[in-house]
């Protein structure tokens, strides 16, 4: 029942972020001529054509060294199922990010109860319907933005799972403080200020 909770959620938050209206923003201003399209500036920018370099075969940032890999690799994955079309893009990316509530779910019910849990997964989905109708009035980083801030987010709380679970019953779970170091690896090539 907990799985199904989980990907009740998953699909739920989906849909719920992907049909909220993307509104231009600092990050993604637009949609302007000549394609009426929004198109990604400043940090977004950097890492999108780091992932358009590897899309034409020069690999990831044109074989430039870049600290934040992980997320223009991401990107990679996420031009090729959807395309150039950013408000495509970030949909899909939305609809991946949307697992964030069921890891809170799973997370939460490690600590506490159940009630507590769905409360927690409602609040995280309204919080990311709010973040994307708030970005014309505040510069909050949300899962319709080409940066590394909301990722890191569910990456650190993927990480507290497997600590939490582990530190129930050290002996017997010790694999989850190896699930834990490989988050861990995964989350400084997405930011390295996660340490």
């Amino acid at each position: 029942s907990d799985l199904f909770i989980f990907f009740l959620l998953w699909g739920l938050t989906a849909f719920l972020w992907v049909r909220e209206p993307l509104p231009p923003s600092f990050f993604a201003p637009g949609p302007y001529l000549p394609d009426y399209q929004y198109h990604p500036y400043s940090d977004a920018a950097t890492f999108d054509l780091g992932s358009q370099f590897a899309l034409i075969g020069q690999g990831i940032n044109n074989g430039v060294y870049f600290d934040r890999a992980l997320y223009t690799a991401f990107l990679v994955f996420l031009h090729k199922f959807a395309g150039q079309d950013y408000t495509q893009v970030v949909a899909l990316q939305a609809a991946i990010y949307a697992v964030f509530p069921g890891i809170l779910y799973f997370l939460g019910k490690a600590i506490y109860s159940r009630p507590f849990v769905v409360i927690l997964a409602v609040l995280a989905i309204l919080r990311g319907i709010n973040g994307i109708a708030a970005i014309t009035m505040i510069d909050l980083a949300n899962q319709k933005q080409m940066l590394t801030d909301f990722p890191t987010a569910i990456f650190a709380a993927w990480f507290a799972l497997m600590m939490v679970r582990w530190l129930k019953s050290p002996a017997k779970n010790y694999l989850y403080s190896i699930w834990a170091g490989g988050i861990v690896g995964l989350a400084i090539m997405l930011r390295t200020n996660t340490l």
